[in-house]
């Protein structure tokens, strides 16, 4: 299992200004939506953009069951190289 939080630090320190904008949410019941942007500038002085879904499905318990995340990879293209 990934290290969220690790991953979150590591994207941090090459890129400070790394955030989600935008956030938008829907509660459809057993799922949840979030709609946001990831955006940030690069070592060199380059930025980003990438627009983001997260689902998040519940069980009739209130738990989360599964959570699901859409975004395109190829708009991060950029990020990964900065990050090696």
């Amino acid at each position: 299992m990934p290290d969220t939080f690790g991953s979150v630090r590591a994207i941090r320190s090459v890129v400070p200004d790394f955030a989600m904008t935008g956030v938008r949410t829907h509660d459809a019941g057993p799922v949840s939506v979030a709609q946001y942007t990831l955006r940030g500038t690069l070592p060199d002085g380059a930025t980003f953009r990438a627009p983001a879904v997260l689902v998040v499905h519940t069980g009739d318990d209130g738990r989360v069951t599964r959570i699901e995340e859409y975004v395109d990879t190829a708009q991060l293209a950029p990020l990964f190289a900065a990050l090696g």
